[in-house]
């Protein structure tokens, strides 16, 4: 069994407040020996973000982002099968300053670096085996307060997210709102 993976980046810069990034990555597999199925396949994740300098002593930014791939599949005297698919990745707001950020739209929620036990994981399905680590994002409003002693507050409330999360064995019920909270303080030399 042989595997191929190609993993690139593109950035281009627009008058210091606009950046375009591009991640593409693209893999070939084959098992000729177990399996006569060999599989193609591009990915492309541009994601535009926009600095928008400061508004009321806020500054603004926004994210904006598509995940698209395409595959084939061959299998030995069979049609070629394709299936391609176009999906939003990222799409949100952000207000912030030194001490605050409100970010709303489809975003990224994580809590924690760790990379195979991740006890917080409650809004990803992040695959640790996933060179990429690609994850969808929820839609939602979240806000955040760091205080000078390093103490810091999360508050989110979540919306339109009809597919389970995280650690969910159940997705939330169509058109119900989640909300919780985070407050993460120093303890001696941890947190």
């Amino acid at each position: 069994m042989w595997c191929a993976l190609l993993h690139g980046e593109l950035t281009v810069a627009f008058a210091q407040t606009w950046s375009l990034h591009g991640q593409a990555s693209g893999w070939l597999t084959s098992n000729p020996d177990r399996s006569p199925i060999s599989q193609t396949g591009l990915r492309y994740i541009p994601d535009l973000t926009i600095e928008e300098g400061s508004i009321g002593g806020l500054d603004a930014y926004v994210e904006l982002s598509v995940n698209g791939f395409a595959t084939a599949t061959y299998a030995r005297r069979q049609v070629t099968q394709y299936d391609w698919n176009v999906k939003p990745y990222r799409a949100w707001f952000r207000l912030a300053s030194s001490t605050f950020e409100a970010r709303v739209g489809l975003q990224k929620l994580s809590f924690g670096s760790a990379a195979y036990f991740r006890p917080l994981m409650w809004f990803d399905r992040m695959d640790p085996r996933d060179p990429l680590q690609l994850t969808s994002g929820v839609y939602g409003l979240l806000v955040r307060y760091y205080f000078l002693n390093n103490t810091n507050i999360w508050l989110w409330g979540l919306y339109g997210n009809n597919e389970a999360k995280g650690w969910e064995i159940a997705p939330t019920r169509r058109n119900r709102a989640e909300y919780g909270g985070r407050v993460q303080t120093p303890l001696g030399n941890g947190e």
